[in-house]
């Protein structure tokens, strides 16, 4: 249907296709995303748009398409974030950065939404115990 990070495509395709479905929305869930493994100095300007239209402006776009719906119908709003929100993992400048940044926009939406009874929470999954996974980020 289109890209979850384009406003254009939420008001013009997803949010009209939703409504005609489901007549409103009750919940959204902004888990899209995807990582990169960078550091900062090697991060293209590609590369950095993407990890933050993937794991930020997608939320940003989706919440904002939502919110009349979500709070004409006391929704909840879900944003899937990670561990890479909370600490900086190695070689992932741009999906750290995103994640940390989601954080902001829960926070923003909720003070600017929450009295009118729009809940909003934050999942933030740690990931596998594998032994290179744990390895890396005890560094």
């Amino acid at each position: 249907m289109g890209d979850a990070a384009d406003g254009e495509v939420w008001r013009q395709r997803l949010l009209p296709a939703i409504l005609d479905q489901t007549g409103g929305i009750d919940v959204l869930i902004c888990s899209a995303g995807g990582m990169g493994n960078s550091p900062a100095a090697e991060t293209s300007d590609r590369q950095w748009r993407e990890a933050l239209d993937g794991n930020l402006t997608s939320a940003f776009a989706s919440v904002r398409a939502c919110l009349p719906s979500l709070i004409a119908r006391r929704g909840n709003v879900l944003f899937v974030a990670s561990i890479a929100s909370l600490a900086a993992g190695p070689q992932a400048c741009g999906y750290v950065t995103a994640k940390h940044a989601l954080i902001g926009l829960m926070r923003s939406v909720a003070r600017d939404y929450g009295p009118r009874g729009y809940a909003l929470t934050l999942s933030v999954p740690a990931g596998s115990r594998r032994r290179w996974r744990m390895k890396r980020c005890t560094r």
